[in-house]
């Protein structure tokens, strides 16, 4: 019996391999039982798919973790149990008291709104968005810029040659630039980020969620400060049409490119999602930049998120289905057909034991695996997906 602790930032995985049974206990339950010691705010997550079988004394581990998490307000979670083990769940009827999840995407979806639930509540309405109530984590300013956005809150769709998914509202189908939305920033000192968690939110009574920011992080960028005011010196427009919905073009590039010189930092503090979220930044760039600077981003986004593809356990899976997507496209598109190839390839093995969902939303990885196949149909000619990027070596 192995167990192997993978972050996810927002999460860790006990993946555990072979069978759990009292001879194995004395080995795995002192590493669970420090886990929760040392990480109390996090909820415990178990992935079962390569457990074939647990065996009472097991059940009663379990049920004595679930007890302990329960007390600090945190949860057992058990991913992707095997069929053996789900049926013994099932005939103990412990399949309801724990936190039991299919798969992965499953569990992302609920911490993920279990934290956007959270920042929920320092939010204000503003033109059908909710608008943050936040502070910055760097220099302590409340004059914050951005939108709580949910990926979910909005219908998905692909546009012709269009490289970036469309949104509409669920309610009224109007149509949302959220690409245009998801960077927040400090307009004091432009720290900004496409992760609103990144920012201590803030409730009328002052208090709320803290800034999953780590400390060596903040003080890095709380030396930059002159480099980013610098960067910004080249944009055209400054203050509530610069910040606020609508966007400009123009506008939204430039806090795509603070969001790259602020995650840079992350990238320096080795943070683990740090490549995928400098790639995804590049990515976004490109829907906004001017067409000399195109180019620069598609290599950044390649640079970055193959990073991601080399080892992908420190990632979502929504980030990762992200990432195969992009990447495809870009080889696609520039005529890299082996690449290409083998991307799709790595995708479908990545995809195939996540569990179906609707594929209607960015957060779910069906969405760009469906994409995905559209673009590997050999009896479809390729549309240019990055423009101007097309014919590049």
């Amino acid at each position: 019996m192995s167990l192997l602790l993978i972050s996810r930032g927002e999460y860790d995985i006990f993946s555990c391999r072979g069978d759990m049974k009292v001879s194995v206990l004395p080995q795995i339950s002192p590493q669970l039982s420090k886990y929760i010691q040392t990480c109390p705010d996090r909820d415990l997550v178990l992935d079962l798919s390569a457990v074939d079988f647990i065996d009472s004394s097991t059940i009663r581990m379990f049920i004595n973790l679930h007890k302990r998490l329960e007390l600090a307000g945190k949860r057992l979670c058990l991913l992707s149990p095997s069929p053996a083990v789900a049926k013994v769940l099932d005939d103990v009827k412990l399949s309801s008291v724990f936190a039991v999840y299919a798969c992965e995407p499953d569990l992302e979806r609920e911490i993920s709104g279990r934290l956007r639930h959270a920042y929920a509540a320092c939010t204000s309405p503003d033109s059908g968005l909710a608008r943050l109530s936040c502070s910055c984590p760097i220099c302590g300013s409340t004059d914050v810029h951005g939108y709580l956005i949910d990926e979910s809150d909005y219908l998905w769709a692909w546009d012709g040659d269009d490289p970036f998914p469309v949104s509409r509202t669920r309610g009224t189908g109007t149509q949302v630039d959220v690409f245009g939305l998801l960077p927040v920033v400090c307009s004091g000192c432009l720290m900004c980020s496409i992760d609103f968690s990144h920012f201590n939110a803030r409730r009328p009574d002052g208090t709320g969620p803290q800034s999953t920011m780590a400390q060596e992080v903040a003080h890095q960028l709380s030396k930059q400060m002159k480099t980013r005011k610098k960067l910004m010196e080249s944009c055209t427009i400054y203050g509530k049409e610069l910040f606020d919905y609508p966007r400009q073009r123009i506008g939204c590039y430039h806090l795509y490119l603070l969001a790259e010189t602020c995650t840079r930092a992350l990238a320096t503090a080795r943070q683990a999602d740090a490549p995928f979220l400098m790639g995804f930044i590049n990515y976004a760039a490109v829907k906004y930049a001017p067409e000399d600077k195109r180019d620069k981003h598609i290599d950044n986004t390649r640079t970055w998120l193959s990073q991601v593809l080399a080892d992908v356990r420190p990632f979502r899976c929504s980030s990762v289905a992200k990432t195969y997507y992009i990447l495809l496209a870009i080889a696609a598109t520039t005529g890299r057909e082996r690449e290409a190839k083998e991307l799709f390839e790595g995708f479908s093995a990545f995809i195939k034991p996540l569990c179906e969902d609707k594929a209607d939303s960015t957060a779910s990885p069906h969405f760009w695996f469906a994409q995905a196949k559209r673009l590997a149909r050999k009896d479809v000619s390729t549309p240019p997906l990055i423009p101007q990027a097309a014919g590049r070596a």
